[in-house]
């Protein structure tokens, strides 16, 4: 989400106090000292974030993608029967970046923006679990998974 703000922030004189604010709410709820759905809202009203935006964020995503990551490509497309994504990020930008990597789209459990008519962001789906507060942990239950998980995680939200 930050990548994405930077690039839409890109020529705002503001640039900086906004981003130092966005990475302020973004640090609470990967803390858990915030609730992950007021964080997700919080971070996208202060930017005027627009699908052409997505676009840029993917391409530049799909470069930031980790030598290890890369190196172990035919290993993710060998079992991607077995491998998961579940994030409190967004999936337009997501899902795109690890298609590359043979990971199965309905493997891919994250939050969705919601667009207004001209293709601005206005929200996060509250519907989706992820947007609520432990979503990751009853995404993973409901996968209802047998035998070893492995979960890797983040932040405290992860937790």
């Amino acid at each position: 989400m930050e990548l994405l703000c930077s690039i839409v922030l890109n020529e705002n004189l503001e640039h900086d106090l906004i981003f130092e604010k966005i990475q302020e709410i973004t640090d609470k709820g990967m803390l858990g000292k915030m609730p992950i759905g007021e964080s997700l809202n919080q971070r996208i009203s202060l930017v005027k974030i627009h699908r052409q935006h997505l676009k840029t964020l993917i391409e530049q995503l799909k470069q930031k993608v980790s030598t290890s990551i890369q190196r172990n490509k035919d290993f993710f497309h060998q079992y991607k029967d077995y491998i998961y994504i579940v994030s409190n990020g967004f999936k337009e930008f997501i899902l795109p970046v690890v298609q590359d990597f043979g990971i199965r789209k309905n493997h891919v459990f994250c939050n969705n923006f919601t667009f207004d008519q001209a293709g601005y962001v206005t929200g996060a789906d509250e519907s989706n679990p992820l947007f609520q507060q432990d979503g990751k942990v009853q995404t993973i239950k409901n996968l209802n998974l047998h035998g070893e998980v492995i979960v890797i995680g983040d932040g405290y939200n992860d937790f």
